[in-house]
Order: structure tokens, then sequence, then C-alpha cells
């Protein structure tokens, strides 16, 4: 009895606290410590692919060679998805990527962003030393990444 008279009070004030408010938790405010959510601008045709601010700040779309790449897109959407937040794992934050080679890749280089939201041995924007070899273009590796940053290099 002891016990039921305490928590039959603290349904009372649980009750009473708020009545006619409503609770709401803002997730996508302030900062993030390694991952992001936004609405993908367009298609993004496989996982793991770079991406880049997208129309404004709430939108991303997959990265060229040229564009600032910001993080990975685990995820593949379809047209019918542009209206659902994807997760963006940020560049230089929280554990190593699964990113899309363009080419064969060896481990122990530095890779740059390219074409189509994959990674290559050149390019303008580097985005990490690999941790695992490729042998051909659209495979996975592992990316030690860091935040990207121009390092144009040349074969």
């Amino acid at each position: 009895m002891a016990v039921i008279l305490p928590v039959a009070c603290l349904g009372v004030w649980a009750s009473r606290r708020n009545v006619g408010m409503v609770d709401f938790a803002n997730i996508a405010e302030g900062t993030h410590e390694w991952a992001t959510t936004k609405f993908p601008d367009e298609e993004i045709t496989e996982p793991h692919l770079l991406v880049k601010v997208g129309t404004d700040a709430m939108h991303i779309a997959v990265a060229g060679a040229d564009d600032l790449p910001i993080g990975t897109c685990p995820d593949e959407t379809t047209a019918r998805d542009l209206g659902v937040a994807v997760p963006v794992f940020i560049l230089g934050k929280g554990s190593t990527k699964l990113m899309v080679a363009s080419e064969a890749i060896p481990a122990g280089v530095e890779v740059f962003g390219a074409a189509d939201g994959k990674i290559a041995l050149a390019g303008k924007y580097r985005v990490g030393v690999t941790l695992t070899a490729v042998t051909a273009a659209n495979e996975l590796v592992e990316v030690a990444d860091t935040v990207a940053d121009s390092g144009t290099v040349t074969q």
C-alpha cells in the first residue's frame, strides 16, 4: 500500500503539470556530433555516395567532381522519397565511412571526390585515406575520412 500511494500521487502531478500544453522535441536544431538528416533534392541512386548542400541548408544532392562534399548518405532514394529525410554522415566526424569507388583504389592512399558522388585517386577535394582496397569501379571502400579540403592532385 505504501508503494501505491506515491506512484498514484506522481500520476496526478504529471497529469496536471502541463494541462493544455504540448511538448515538442526539435531534434534537428543545434549542432550535430557525427550525423544529421536532410531532404534529397534528387534521387540518390546507390548508398554511400558523397553528398553536397542542395538547393538550401535543409537539402542535399549527390556531389560532383567539382562540388565540396559535406558527407555520405547511407541510403538510396527514388523520386517518391524526395519528401523523406535521409541521414548524412558528416565527413571528419564519427567512425570511418564506406564510399563508392570510381576506379580501382589501393589501401592506404588519399582519395578525392569524383563524379556522381564517388571517390577517385585524384580530384579537387580530398575526403580521406583508404583503409581497404577495391579492384574495380562501383565497389565499396572503407575510408578514414576527413573534412573535405582542397588538395588538388593530378596523376
